[in-house]
């Protein structure tokens, strides 16, 4: 777990050799592509890996399409360039239409879809929009809460979150509250 630089070798290595002998928009190129990029953001190569994303998706859409679970999974990941970069409104905007997408396809509990979800309230939270945030958060929190375990790290995401947007509206209160409740939750795990 964490060993960044070994992933980013071994799919660097794969881009390289799949890319010779199957070619760039093979599919399996594709995803080695994606989590090269992903890699590549862990150790701090930022523009590399948005410029790796950036190729990658427009290839996955005109091979695979939008709806494709892969491409979708990259278009997440190019919504994290995005704020990245601080491109809040164009974030949104992406993760709005992947997340219509993932519902659509996998329905609203599938765990990508949530982590889109909690993308998109990242983002809306970024653009000063909290009640927004808020409502997309309970619902992303319960959602995580009946199909994690208690302390699930995608279950502490959505409650920090949550905790951010209340912050963010002033209830300075209940954000306290539901932050305890977490690390209570977290201890007796």
């Amino acid at each position: 777990l964490g060993d960044y630089d070994s992933s980013r070798d071994l799919a660097g290595q794969a881009v390289t050799r799949w890319t010779d002998r199957l070619g760039e928009s093979d599919e399996q190129t594709l995803l080695a592509s994606f989590h090269l990029a992903n890699a590549l953001r862990a150790v701090g190569r930022i523009a590399e890996a948005r410029e790796l994303n950036g190729r990658t998706l427009r290839i996955q859409r005109e091979v695979l399409g939008g709806d494709d679970e892969t491409t979708l999974a990259t278009a997440n990941s190019v919504g994290a360039d995005l704020r990245i970069r601080g491109h809040f409104g164009q974030a949104r905007q992406l993760d709005a239409d992947n997340l219509v997408r993932y519902r659509r396809l996998f329905g609203e509990a599938f765990p990508t879809a949530l982590r889109c979800a909690n993308n998109l309230a990242a983002d809306l939270r970024l653009l000063g929009d909290f009640r927004g945030a808020r409502t997309l958060d309970e619902q992303t929190l319960r959602q995580r809460q009946a199909i994690f375990a208690e302390g699930h790290p995608e279950t502490l995401s959505s409650r920090a979150g949550l905790a951010f947007d209340l912050f963010g509206l002033g209830d300075y209160a209940a954000a306290a509250e539901l932050l305890g409740a977490g690390r209570a939750g977290v201890a007796d795990d």
